[in-house]
């Protein structure tokens, strides 16, 4: 009963994620970047259970976040383009200031990534492939690859991008950033 019970509390956390707030403290931060809020999601896994109502519901609350900047850490998929394109299709109504960047979990690799990488730059979001942009004047967003797929690079990701700018990196394992 009790494990029945736990597995319905979960099932219905995993369809309802929480906002968690997270200040970030950073030294020298450029006044004009105080309040700089990035939305963070990892691990959403669209396929067999997750779907496009779920989708939906959690790009309207990342919307009504008013992000300049939203993040996805891999895992965003479990299946292939051709079940789950109409299941993907609210991603296309995310909106940030500067963009909507995309990393590769080990997942999307299960999936042949070629396809939703086509599919995802289609929909808006910008994939960073070992990899930087600047967003802003003195801030940048750089990401690198899941190991399962193209070893990941920082020092590749980071490669042009301006000394002195504050820099966001964005990986799917955290020990990413150790390559």
């Amino acid at each position: 009963g009790a494990a029945l019970l736990l597995g319905m509390v979960g099932f219905a956390q995993a369809r309802r994620p929480r906002v968690v707030r997270l200040p970030v403290a950073i030294e020298n931060l450029p006044p004009e970047l105080d309040g700089y809020r990035i939305v963070q999601w990892s691990d959403v896994h669209v396929g067999p259970t997750i779907q496009r109502g779920f989708l939906e519901c959690l790009v309207a609350r990342t919307n009504e976040l008013r992000a300049d900047a939203i993040v996805i850490t891999g895992d965003l998929v479990d299946g292939y383009v051709d079940d789950l394109r109409d299941h993907v299709q609210p991603l296309r109504e995310l909106r940030a200031r500067d963009g909507v960047f995309f990393v590769t979990g080990n997942h999307e690799y299960y999936w042949r990534f070629s396809e939703w990488q086509r599919e995802l730059a289609g929909l808006g979001l910008t994939f960073l492939k070992n990899e930087h942009r600047v967003v802003r004047d003195g801030l940048v967003i750089a990401g690198v690859t899941d190991p399962a797929g193209p070893k990941p690079n920082v020092a590749t990701a980071l490669a042009g991008a301006p000394r002195d700018a504050i820099k966001v990196l964005l990986a799917h394992r955290p020990q990413a950033s150790e390559a």
